[in-house]
């Protein structure tokens, strides 16, 4: 069965087409040069960049995988969470589409998208597995069930990780969005040089909080300019390391699963990868994480996400409407 996916949320244009875990098509249009300016993201002008990109990415990848509409058997779009804006061009045209085509169509939640990215790259991943979702906008640690169903174990109760390291590199001096450089600084730089502190919540939860952590790798910024961007930027790169990975332990020895993923964005971080990797390796669990395409926004975790919704029975309607604030046990 083919899913066409399209991925609206926020500011990148993405179209996705997967025959059951076999990508197809996978094409994208990315707004940071749009945004760059403004240092974020400015809701109107990622809207108008959608409506401009939406009918030619589908094209496109509608073309990369040589089909037409007879060879689509499901539209599947993002519905939220996300920019009511971008996400309205994204269900409009899906919405379009369905009817057109006379498929049927499914609204995926974008954060289930994403952990779905860890099986689509993954197919025999073990469950059940524990994880993280780190991204611009999100930062929790999900429980993905044998039964498919997802347990959310922690969330952010503040800033999410990407916020903060957007936030921390437009501070520094970085374009937007600051996170890929900020990466590559912090694999070079001396991350002894500023000591930054590791945030832990009285009520000893498994909730994450960014926003202090931020405002203290600010003042380092201003109170040491002499010092080196690198050194600065794998500072605070090892503070929000060690926040994750402190939560993630706790969780690991409390849930006890059979494997560890990362999805999301800040997941395609060299940074984070590495502390991944000898993290699961001390704890002798498996590790998935989807490759970099696969780690930010794209369409086929949204076509692969309606596709596994398809299959057990859940469709959406012409009324499908965009949903800003959506929780990850809303389908």
């Amino acid at each position: 069965m083919i899913s066409l996916g399209i991925e609206t949320s926020c500011d990148d244009t993405a179209v996705g087409i997967v025959d059951g875990v076999d990508i197809i098509a996978q094409v994208k249009s990315s707004q940071d040069r749009v945004h760059a300016e403004w240092g974020g993201i400015v809701p109107e002008l990622a809207s108008r960049a959608h409506l401009e990109n939406i009918i030619p990415i589908i094209d496109v990848a509608m073309k990369d995988a040589g089909l037409t509409k007879d060879g689509i058997d499901i539209i599947s779009c993002t519905y939220g969470p996300g920019l009511v804006g971008s996400l309205l061009v994204g269900i409009e045209t899906a919405k379009a589409l369905s009817y057109i085509w006379n498929k049927p169509l499914v609204g995926v939640n974008h954060l289930r998208g994403h952990v779905a990215s860890a099986m689509l790259a993954n197919p025999e991943m073990e469950l059940p597995s524990l994880g993280l979702l780190i991204s611009g906008g999100h930062t929790e640690i999900i429980m993905f069930n044998p039964d498919f169903t997802l347990k959310l174990v922690s969330t952010t109760r503040d800033d999410a990780v990407g916020e903060s390291l957007d936030k921390f590199g437009r501070v520094l001096g970085l374009s937007h969005p600051a996170g890929p450089e900020l990466d590559r600084m912090s694999l070079i730089g001396d991350s002894s040089k500023v000591e930054l502190p590791t945030v832990k919540l009285k009520d000893d939860s498994l909730d994450f909080s960014f926003s202090g952590l931020k405002t203290a790798g600010i003042r380092a910024i201003q109170r040491y300019p002499e010092l080196p961007k690198s050194d600065l930027s794998a500072s605070f790169m090892k503070a929000i390391g060690n926040q994750l990975f402190d939560r993630l332990m706790t969780a690991t020895v409390r849930y006890k699963p059979e494997s560890i993923f990362s999805v999301g964005g800040v997941s395609a971080s060299r940074y984070i990868r590495s502390r991944l990797k000898s993290f699961c390796e001390t704890m002798n669990l498996p590790l998935h994480v989807p490759p970099t395409e696969l780690c930010t926004d794209n369409g086929a975790m949204i076509a692969y996400c309606g596709l596994l919704y398809y299959r057990f029975g859940i469709k959406s309607g012409l009324g499908l409407q965009p949903v800003s604030r959506l929780p990850l046990d809303s389908v």
